[in-house]
């Protein structure tokens, strides 16, 4: 990180993904010798995400990519708090806050709390499944078997990589999207065209132009209505329709956002001083493009976490 403008001797990192795991890492790679504190809301060591929608769902593993082996935090002198969600941040006092009240203090802080997946007004409170956890793709899994009826909502990255995952274990598959073309907006007609060729190669249907206005539950069965009038018949209904960055603590503690993100310099610096983002919520000033640029990728995420730590 830059030049302090107090002494250095603790360093918090909210989020206990690629990017907070990464930072801790470099900052003893490098050298700080001070107090390194890492809060992950879930129960889990550090892990990467891509391997959730691939090989765990297919099952051809049953763990995901570690970001280092377990005992590597306490070798290292970092202070993983796994299972604890920070609820509040205090810039003018240099404290967190987390959901049990206890308060942490902070010479830095690092903010890397990544996204958390989109769901539409139509799907809330309806029992579908989502993809962003471990704990996600395992339970998921168990719904993927042989003859199930899966509906996946949303043609981007998450739902394609579903439904191959879901074709592989047997499952019928159908795809709901209001775009044309699987992948559209990221990769437009003709690239679009070549994965709406690959999935259809491997019968999964799609409803393009379509949809959804919402889910009943009929018998034990799910019944998704479409925008057209029509129904389609569910065992297991998956939305993939994006992710939102979680920009709350900073938000609620006043710093700037932008670009649907927290805006930072290109020291990965937010408005206040002594507190710096990285990964999914990091708005950054692009050397190279006006305007800010945030992007969503693990490799952004990984060096990112990397970068604002040397």
């Amino acid at each position: 990180m830059t030049t302090p403008q107090r002494p250095l001797r603790r360093i918090a990192i909210v989020g206990a993904g690629l990017a907070g795991a990464s930072a801790a890492t470099a900052l003893r790679e490098h050298g700080f010798e001070g107090q390194v504190t890492l809060f992950g809301q879930e129960p889990h060591h550090p892990y990467e995400l891509p391997p959730l929608s691939k090989g765990i769902l297919t099952g051809s593993a049953d763990e995901p990519d570690w970001v280092h082996e377990p005992g590597y935090y306490a070798d290292h002198g970092i202070d993983l708090r796994r299972d604890t969600t920070v609820t509040a941040l205090h810039p003018d006092r240099h404290t967190v806050v987390d959901a049990d009240g206890g308060e942490h203090g902070y010479d830095r802080l690092l903010l890397a709390t990544g996204s958390r997946p989109r769901v539409l007004p139509a799907l809330a409170d309806s029992g579908v499944h989502l993809l962003r956890t471990w704990d996600d793709a395992l339970t998921l899994r168990k719904h993927l078997s042989a003859g199930a009826r899966v509906v996946i909502v949303g043609a981007g990255w998450i739902g394609c990589e579903v439904a191959a995952a879901a074709r592989t274990r047997g499952a019928e598959v159908t795809v709901v999207d209001p775009l044309p073309l699987p992948l559209h907006r990221v990769l437009g007609d003709e690239l679009g065209a070549v994965f709406r060729d690959l999935h259809s190669g491997h019968d999964v249907a799609f409803r393009f132009g379509a949809e959804v206005s919402g889910i009943d539950t009929r018998d034990g069965a799910q019944r998704v209505r479409l925008n057209d009038g029509s129904e389609l018949g569910a065992d297991v209904v998956v939305a993939g329709v994006g992710a939102v960055p979680r920009t709350d603590l900073a938000g609620y503690a006043g710093l700037e956002l932008a670009a649907g993100g927290v805006a930072v310099d290109r020291a990965l610096r937010t408005s206040d001083p002594d507190v710096y983002a990285v990964g999914d919520i990091a708005a950054h000033d692009h050397p190279r493009f006006e305007g800010r640029v945030r992007v969503e990728h693990w490799a952004n995420a990984q060096g990112q976490g990397r970068h604002v730590a040397g």
